[in-house]
């Protein structure tokens, strides 16, 4: 049987798991960069992915920060944009208070 994954239960597992951890580790702080970027200004798809993506297992910053749902995708006028999501910006926020203040 699955377990059915809602928003909160999500985001109360990644509250634990940045209190429990003290120093992010390599993966983690990357995909931090990537949501301070994503959430800078606007970013297209062909953007993020010209600039982000990898195809070193060790370091696949945009599939993990998509595969934890920090990532949102839209279209817009023709176009596909990238944004970081809810749960991406509580992440961001609780590993790097001071992206909370701007």
């Amino acid at each position: 049987m699955r377990a059915s994954a809602d928003p909160g239960t999500l985001s109360d597992r990644w509250t634990v798991r940045v209190r429990l951890s003290c120093m992010p580790d390599s993966l983690d702080t990357l995909i931090l960069d990537l949501l301070e970027w994503i959430g800078s200004r606007p970013r297209t798809y062909a953007e993020v992915m010209d600039a982000w993506r990898t195809s070193c297992p060790r370091f696949p910053v945009w599939e993990d920060a998509n595969d934890r749902g920090f990532i949102g995708c839209h279209r817009q006028g023709g176009e596909s944009f990238v944004s970081v999501s809810a749960l991406g910006r509580e992440f961001l926020d609780a590993q790097r208070p001071r992206h909370a203040a701007r």
